[in-house]
């Protein structure tokens, strides 16, 4: 199905969406933007694009309602540029983003240090020295500084 995608047609498309399948829906006017509704009903704003004339690449823009159809098409616009000037967005996207949780396999659910501001440094360490059996182990965990 291809039709200029709006908010209107979001809320029809996601009505009429069967559970248990994914879906994509292309949009008119912007080559490769398009919408897709996965088997849970999640609907998220795609861009599917090219990569040295032969690697097809497919970008997630972000997820509806949190992106209106009309911020997904000008963040699309934005992208194809880029694509034009040869710059592959997928590519240039960071490996390891601090303020995620750990993915990967045996992943702490904690967020990784380096996003944690000095006060949450020391909060962490103050409640893992209330666990701590031995009190001679304290000093080594609280050598922060208002600087770290």
């Amino acid at each position: 199905m291809s039709e200029k995608l709006n908010e209107k047609v979001v809320r029809r498309l996601k009505t009429a969406h069967q559970e248990g399948t994914d879906v994509t829906y292309w949009d008119q006017e912007l080559p490769g933007f398009g919408l897709r509704i996965n088997q849970n009903g999640k609907v998220s704003f795609v861009l599917t694009y090219y990569v040295h004339k032969n690697r097809q690449r497919r970008m997630t823009i972000g997820r509806h309602p949190e992106w209106s159809v009309i911020a997904a098409r000008n963040e699309a616009q934005e992208l194809r540029r880029k694509i034009r000037e040869g710059i592959d967005p997928l590519a240039e996207k960071p490996q390891h983003d601090p303020l995620l949780r750990h993915r990967e396999p045996g992943g702490t659910g904690l967020l990784h240090p380096d996003a944690l501001l000095p006060v949450q440094r020391i909060m962490l360490r103050l409640r893992a020295m209330e666990s701590m059996e031995n009190p001679c182990c304290w000093s080594q965990l609280c050598t922060c500084s208002i600087s770290d």
